[in-house]
């Protein structure tokens, strides 16, 4: 991508985001159970800016729309990749076998709440397949606001 389309992308964000308002981000996450502690530590995210050729970017807002827009488009896979990972850090704790069974839960679990979202009997591969390219393009769209934000 080069710094042309990057810098439009940019501005396609804050502009889709710029009405947004703190206090209704924190009403929707702690309508959905997020703890304070979370929302807390995602309000002083929310309001971090970066300026980028003279214009003031809300690059903690573009992030954390990205990543509630992705959990937003796909609830079961958010929730079985959170569950995996759950179960991943206690399998962890087993000698020897741990770190193979934890990463095998972490990608079970996240198979089946991509299967859910998409009401899905695929080939287990092809689910595999679908499922990595979400979690690529979702950490290409945080890379590339980061990237803009360190530059």
């Amino acid at each position: 991508m080069n710094a042309a389309k990057a810098q439009h992308n940019l501005n396609t964000l804050e502009l889709q985001i710029n009405h947004l308002d703190w206090s209704d981000i924190f009403v929707i996450l702690l309508n959905r159970g997020v703890a304070i502690e979370i929302l807390t530590r995602l309000e002083s995210l929310w309001y971090k800016t970066k300026t980028i050729n003279g214009h003031i970017y809300a690059i903690g807002k573009i992030l954390l729309y990205i990543i509630i827009d992705f959990i937003q488009q796909n609830p079961y896979l958010s929730i079985g990749a959170a569950l995996g990972f759950i179960v991943n850090i206690f399998l962890q704790t087993i000698p020897v076998l741990g770190s193979f069974l934890g990463s095998l839960s972490f990608l079970i679990a996240t198979l089946y709440g991509y299967r859910s979202d998409n009401n899905s009997q695929e080939n287990l591969l092809i689910t595999f397949y679908k499922t990595t390219h979400k979690f690529l393009k979702l950490l290409q769209q945080i890379f590339s606001a980061l990237y803009q934000y360190f530059i």
